[in-house]
Parts: structure tokens; sequence; C-alpha cells
């Protein structure tokens, strides 16, 4: 496996390091680097060949407080991450203001355009939900062009709209014909404390998409879907096939990376230890039309997702919902998602074998 250092200067006490699918931030011992005889901050890395993901530095300056669990602490180092800053690749933002940069030594991503565009938003003020958040969309039909188009719903829409912007690509995409023109939705999930109270199997965040927001969007983009796909990632993941099953009539395609299938059994999921329910909830009703087609994605290196996607896709084939699964080199990290959810779209869009259900490894 390949060896790779990492250098940080900092006048610091210690400095920790954080790679998303490499180093373990639960571990009771993190992963610290070590000073050279200049004072530069220095550690090698054995990291498999294809990875692409976030790595943020964490400088202390004083002594690591004590912490009551590995969660808590997670908590504290967030705020003070820090991208490389010899890095020319995106940044990355986190949650809690910290910020990361993108590991990718096979420069799978070196022709992406990561600008960010001025993205048209409109607020959704949503009765059904008692909330409002924006919206932001992309038209990459052309204009002369009247007939209906897929519509793409991505959750967590800030992410691929600000945090590491996709429009450009899907722009490209589209006039090189590798991606069909569509209309895309960039759904922002508020807050974390909203985004894990609607996503995970919730009706009613969906019936409020279905008769609320798509409705507005119609009056604002003047047409209606030829069809509606959804993709999301970890929670979103497990929330785009949810609408997928429960919600066919209207959602017709998924497109789930990392989903959260072990929900609502956090503890299971953090045991490595897999029971029916992890995946039945996800499977409570599924209508008599069922979805085209689901896209499901794992990382190699996020624990144990890969076990519980494999089990979804089980339980699609015995219910005979066409799908596909896919594993690559990479942990639970927008990084990683990126590549993989162009492909979902791609699969999604043109018609992918969504006779066959399949399982392939990158």
């Amino acid at each position: 496996m390949p060896t790779t250092r990492f250098t940080f200067a900092a006048d610091a006490h210690r400095v920790f390091i954080d790679i998303n699918g490499i180093t373990n931030h639960h571990a009771e011992q993190l992963t610290e680097m070590q000073r050279d005889l200049s004072g530069r901050w220095f550690i090698d890395v054995e990291i498999p060949t294809g990875f692409i993901g976030s790595y943020a530095f964490m400088p202390i300056t004083d002594s690591l407080p004590t912490f009551a669990s590995s969660r808590e602490r997670w908590r504290y180092l967030s705020p003070i991450a820090v991208a490389d800053p010899a890095n020319r690749g995106p940044v990355l933002g986190n949650a809690w203001g910290g910020s990361a940069s993108v590991f990718d030594p096979e420069g799978q991503l070196a022709d992406i355009d990561f600008s960010v565009l001025s993205l048209p938003v409109q607020t959704w003020r949503s009765q059904m939900l008692n909330n409002e958040r924006a919206v932001w969309w992309l038209n990459t039909q052309p204009s002369d062009d009247q007939q209906p188009v897929p519509w793409v719903i991505l959750l967590d829409g800030e992410d691929w709209v600000k945090n590491l912007p996709i429009a450009p690509t899907l722009l490209q995409m589209t006039q090189t014909g590798t991606l069909p023109p569509a209309k895309y939705l960039f759904i922002s999930r508020r807050n974390l404390e909203s985004r894990s109270g609607e996503l995970p199997n919730n009706p009613r965040f969906w019936q409020a998409v279905i008769q609320e927001l798509l409705p507005a969007m119609q009056e604002t983009l003047g047409a209606s879907p030829e069809e509606v796909v959804v993709a999301g990632q970890s929670f979103g993941g497990l929330s785009a096939v949810y609408a997928a099953l429960h919600f066919g009539d209207t959602v017709r395609k998924a497109i789930s990376q990392s989903g959260s299938f072990w929900y609502p059994d956090r503890q299971a999921a953090m045991d490595d230890h897999l029971t029916d329910f992890t995946v039945d909830t996800a499977l409570q009703t599924v209508r008599q039309r069922k979805p085209t087609s689901i896209h499901l994605t794992a990382g190699t290196l996020e624990g144990n997702m890969p076990v519980f996607s494999q089990a979804m896709a089980r339980v699609l084939d015995a219910q005979q919902v066409p799908f596909t699964l896919r594993h690559v080199v990479g942990g639970h990290d927008r990084a990683s998602w990126f590549l993989s959810l162009l492909d979902g779209l791609i699969w999604s869009l043109t018609d992918g074998p969504a006779d066959t259900n399949q399982e392939n490894d990158n």
C-alpha cells in the first residue's frame, strides 16, 4: 500500500490529523503528527490506491481537555480543524466551522471546476413542516427545448451548491452529452437538528416536498417533471431510498450514497451488528408502483456501511426492485461522494441497467 507523507507548519503544542476513512477520530488514541528537526510537523500514512478523501490538521496550543466520549472530543476538535495550506485543491467546510482539504493523489478531480455559481434561489416556507429553507435550482435544458425533462432533488443542497460545487460539472456534462438536460433542485437541510429529524424515514417530509415544494417549483420553472430522481448521502441516502419505495408514484429513482440503513439502531451500527429491522424500517410499505431503479454506493473505508448497503440490496432484490450496488475506495465523505454522485446521475438519467440487479466494485 502506498505511503504518503503529510507535513504541516504550526506553532502548536500538539497536532492531530484526521483523514476521512483512514484515521479513526473515535479511537482512544488520536492520530498524532511528529515534529522533525526543523520544527515542521509530519506523519507517514499508508493510503490505498484510488482513494479520494478529505483531511484536516488540528493544532492544539494547550493541553487537550478530558472528554466524556469520543463524540464530545470530536466536537471540540472540529471547529479548529484547518485545511492544508499547501494543497491547491478545493477546501471543504464542516458543520462546526472548521475546514479540510481533499486528498486526490491520482488527480481524479484535477479537471473539475469547483467554482461557486450564483444559482437562483427561493425560500420554501412549508406549512406542513412549520419551517422554511433555501432551495436553489439549476436548469440545464436549452431555452428552445420545451419537452419535459427529469427533475433531480439533491438533499443537503448547500453542500453541492457552496461546499463542493457540482453545478459547473453538471453544465459541462450536459453540454458534452454525458448527461441529458434536467432540472436540479438543491434543498437545504436548514441545520443538523432538522436534518436528523426530517431525513430518516419521515413521511411528512416527503409529503411536504411532493405537495408543497414541487408544485411551487412547477410555477417557478413553468414546467412539470418527466420524472423525479432523489439523491442523498448518509441520512440523505436512506431518505432517497425511503422516498422511492414509499412515494413511487412521484419519486421514480433514487441515488443513495453511504445510506444509513442501520437506522434507527445506532448501537447496531457502532457494534457492526446487523439486525433485520435496520433495513425493514425503510421497507414498511412498498407501493404497488415500484420505483424504476435505485443506485446504491458505499465506501470500502467507512466501517460497516458496505454491510448495510449489501443488506438493503438483498431486500430490494427480494422485492424485485431494480438496483445496482457499487463500492468505491473512500470514506463517509463528500470528497469521496462527488464522483460517485456523478456516476449515479449518469446511471439514473441515461436509462442505466434497470432491468438487472447487480453489484460492482470499482
